[in-house]
């Protein structure tokens, strides 16, 4: 569960950075949530702008961890904003493997960053939603938010507290719902993607986080940090 513990901020350089150094002493299922982050961080250390008006925040994961179960907190994550947006009349998928789409436009992305020597010791888990932003300058074709959507200026808190509902209630899901459900709001299979110069056709995601992607020439199993999938947001909006 998550949220029994919230702390508040107004400005800090990541949501993320700040649990990092203060991780020791926050329980677990702490998040941390702040107006605007002025080093917010996506994956692969890119930036994530972060104007006023957006929903950025962090938690942290102590109980019931193993590498092997990073996925699947990543399906659950992925699983719970596509869930809140839903419930603000949002329709979204998840683009594999840390982004939530709509018409191929990214509303929200999640960084997920595990820690520990021999052990995994916790995993903290970022996440940014676009909800009131609505001009985005040099990304405004490739990003959008609930307001550019809805024409709706919501309230921040009011989203936390969805998203917060709707990871409690997935983490009373087994494996195998939380699997599925993320194969069925997923944007990524059946499509076309090229890999080292060649074509490939996205089969679908594995449960141990892998890309099975197969030509008539091979069959491939990719990890997470070997594909990003860049071309699927140039593929024309429906």
């Amino acid at each position: 569960m998550i949220g029994e513990k919230i702390i508040r901020l107004n400005a800090v350089d990541s949501t993320n950075n700040y649990i990092k150094e203060n991780m020791h002493h926050l329980p677990n299922g702490t998040i941390v949530t702040s107006n605007t982050q002025t080093r917010g961080r996506g994956r692969g250390n890119h930036v994530w702008e972060s104007d006023l008006g957006n929903l950025y925040f962090s938690f942290i994961i102590k109980n019931d961890i193993g590498y092997n179960k990073v996925f699947e907190l990543l399906s659950k994550v992925s699983l719970a904003v596509v869930n809140t947006l839903n419930h603000f009349n949002v329709k979204t998928l998840i683009k594999y493997p840390n982004d939530i789409l709509i018409k191929n436009k990214k509303i929200s992305g999640i960084l997920i960053e595990t820690y520990g020597n021999l052990e995994l010791e916790g995993v903290i888990i970022g996440v940014g939603i676009n909800v009131n932003q609505t001009n985005f300058n040099e990304l405004n074709n490739k990003a959008t938010s609930v307001k550019s959507l809805t024409d709706e200026n919501l309230d921040i808190s009011n989203v936390l507290s969805k998203f917060i509902q709707s990871y409690n209630d997935l983490s009373k899901q087994g494996k195998n719902e939380i699997y599925s459900g993320y194969i069925g709001n997923s944007m990524v299979i059946g499509k076309d993607i090229d890999y080292n110069g060649k074509t490939y056709k996205v089969e679908t995601v594995l449960e141990t986080g892998e890309l099975l992607i197969s030509n008539k020439e091979d069959v491939m199993r990719l990890s997470l940090n070997e594909v990003n999938l860049k071309e699927l947001y140039n593929e024309t909006n429906n």
